[in-house]
């Protein structure tokens, strides 16, 4: 009897256990997910003869429900570059929908017959591929695509697009987007430039620059509402306090420069001495010259550069007589850094106490914050005395070093000085924001690392990510957001400095997609200062110097896109629709043929009914079965 009764029991804990368990995903079943897209991956392959060969991959995306994570599946094997740029391409593509990611994952499925597979070059069509999936609607299955996805949603340039192309003819495409500026391109194989544009048309493609992830999701069908641009913007009143930076800076350097004209200089030392003191009278000069325009912000920009360079050369002059006024300068830095720190840290020990922060308010403490904490990167690199020897280099991070700090406590005062927004935004979101933002930004450096760049200042990025790490366990979420997003802008403009082929028009679609993106945040309603002070400087260093110009653009960019997705989610509905399939080429003429596959089975459009059914079971199983193992138990103690 005692048996029966156990077996019983058991089979009614294994029957209640199969209603508990969550369901289990397989990755054969298309009923586990929302929505899937098929297509074709344009690639390069080397034969044993070292020719260079066009390939067509295939690629197979699905979304389910989940935690905002992506999966990648290669066979028969991928590069180190691929997954950090999906990731990469996963926040662009929630960006661009407007939808939280955070609901669901995604699993990137990569079938191929050569083991050389280009993440970045890949990266853009998957971009838009999981944007689709997001807004729930098709893409063109005439239509293929090769182009690297970019932090700021540009498509980057990408190589073998003639061998490309010859792989988009093998599959039957009509159309082959290819990233703006690539109609000239190198062939791998002759070394020869080719009209990618006129080549397509020879064999029946037409090809199609896009210049951003928003031109592709056009050109692939996708209906999707771009930011309206507007035109940079500065609140009166911090245009004023502005103006007063740029004059005080400027009485600084007039002050340095009365100094440094009285000294003698060594003649062993007089070559770099005046190499500091002409770039600093250079940049003076163009200060005058925005401060006289109205630009205002780029006028302080200028004196404060002008201020270092200068401050520089007295410091060179005077180590050179004597090295212990080394010592002094190195306790001088120490000294303002520890102040300067310490009301950071009670700035933002009492923010957390409060429990959230004015949107406005936290635009310009991530200004004070980043500076804070690269001032502490570059202390901790210059040499600490006594020391025997010195380069110029050590004088000039030190001078450096130094009025960092003094630019934080500048907008620190700024801090005190801005008008709240009304636009109160939770400590636990910015850190749970700020732990995205620093994987955000590993993925970002270690897509820079595979990809082999080598550029100088490149080595301080990962100093700062461990500054960002090390301000999130300190519970310092505002520091290590405000460093994560400066960092989204160095990395993003080094890329664009290590693969842009027209400099030129790079400039333009990033101060175009940079003035849209301002445009999004301004018709939300939040004052669009802080990145209108960056938009300003890249228009007035545009002619100069178009790498910087970049760098202050991606700078816009970064603090629009973050503070535009702190501020906004929405979860995605679905409702059935049929999927896209890959092109396929069946027989020796061109044809398109499209999968008989749906996206969404009767089982997925039953599947909340489903789960509420079982919800409902279980409320109504769970009582009833816990008097009967009480029934059992009780039975089994008599017998």
């Amino acid at each position: 009897m005692k048996d029966l009764m156990l077996k019983s029991l058991v089979i009614i804990m294994i029957v209640l256990t199969s209603y508990s368990l969550p369901a289990v995903y397989d990755a054969d079943s298309s009923s586990c997910f929302l929505g899937s897209r098929d297509l074709y991956l344009l690639a390069v392959a080397q034969d044993y003869d070292g020719r260079y060969t066009g390939v067509a991959t295939k690629a197979y995306v699905s979304m389910m429900p989940g935690n905002g994570v992506i999966y990648l599946s290669v066979e028969p094997m991928a590069q180190i570059d691929m997954q950090a740029s999906l990731n990469v391409g996963l926040l662009i593509a929630s960006y661009v929908s407007k939808i939280n990611v955070s609901n669901y994952d995604f699993l990137v499925k990569i079938v191929s017959d050569t083991p050389i597979i280009g993440g970045p070059s890949a990266s853009g069509f998957l971009t838009a591929a999981i944007a689709s999936l997001l807004l729930n609607q098709s893409i063109r299955n005439d239509t293929v695509m090769t182009g690297m996805i970019m932090p700021d949603g540009l498509i980057g340039p990408v190589g073998g697009i003639p061998q490309k192309l010859q792989a988009a003819y093998s599959i039957g495409a009509k159309y082959m987007l290819i990233p703006a500026g690539q109609r000239y391109s190198t062939d791998l194989n002759t070394g020869k430039q080719v009209d990618v544009v006129a080549e397509g048309e020879r064999l029946g493609i037409k090809v199609v620059e896009v210049a951003s992830i928003y031109d592709a999701l056009r050109s692939l069908g996708i209906k999707i509402s771009e930011p309206e641009k507007t035109q940079p913007y500065i609140d009166p009143d911090i245009n004023n306090k502005i103006l007063r930076w740029a004059e005080n800076l400027n009485l600084t350097y007039q002050s340095i420069k009365n100094i440094v004209e009285g000294y003698r200089i060594n003649p062993q030392i007089r070559s770099v001495v005046n190499y500091y003191i002409a770039t600093a009278q250079n940049l003076s000069e163009r200060a005058f010259r925005s401060f006289s325009e109205g630009d205002y912000y780029s006028a302080a920009s200028d004196y404060y550069s002008a201020v270092i360079y200068l401050d520089t050369a007295r410091w060179i002059i005077e180590i050179y007589v004597n090295m212990t006024r080394y010592n002094d300068l190195y306790n001088m830095i120490t000294f303002e850094f520890n102040n300067t720190m310490n009301s950071y840290r009670s700035l933002v020990d009492a923010l957390r106490r409060e429990g959230s922060i004015d949107l406005s308010k936290m635009i310009v403490l991530n200004e004070i914050a980043y500076r804070v904490y690269e001032a502490e990167t570059t202390l901790n690199m210059i040499p600490r005395p006594p020391i025997q020897y010195l380069t110029i280099d050590d004088i000039y991070n030190a001078v450096y070093t130094l009025w960092r700090i003094n630019s934080s406590m500048t907008w620190m005062d700024l801090y005190n000085y801005v008008k709240p927004s009304e636009v109160a935004i939770p400590i636990d979101h910015i850190k749970r924001s700020s732990n995205l933002l620093i994987s955000y930004v590993q993925t970002l450096y270690t897509y820079l690392s595979s990809l082999g760049v080598s550029i100088s200042g490149i080595s301080n990025i990962n100093r700062l990510i461990n500054e960002a790490r090390m301000a999130y366990m300190s519970q310092d979420y505002i520091g290590s957001s405000a460093l994560s997003i400066y960092l989204t802008a160095l990395v993003s403009s080094y890329l664009h400095e290590m693969f842009t082929t027209n400099i030129t028009q790079t400039l333009n679609s990033i101060k175009e997609i940079s003035l849209k993106y301002l445009g999004d945040l301004k018709s939300r309603g939040y004052d669009i200062s802080i990145p209108s002070l960056y938009i300003f400087r890249g228009e007035s260093i545009s002619n100069i110097d178009p790498m910087s110009s970049i760098f202050y653009y991606e700078l816009a960019i970064a603090d629009t896109m973050w503070l535009s997705l702190f501020t906004s989610s929405k979860p995605v509905k679905y409702t059935t629709q049929p999927s896209t399939s890959p092109i396929l080429n069946t027989t020796s003429e061109i044809s398109i043929i499209t999968s008989s596959t749906t996206e969404t089975t009767k089982t997925e459009q039953i599947l909340s009914t489903t789960i509420s059914l079982s919800e409902i079971i279980l409320l109504v199983m769970i009582p009833a079965v816990i008097i009967l193992i009480v029934i059992i138990i009780r039975s089994w103690k008599k017998h």
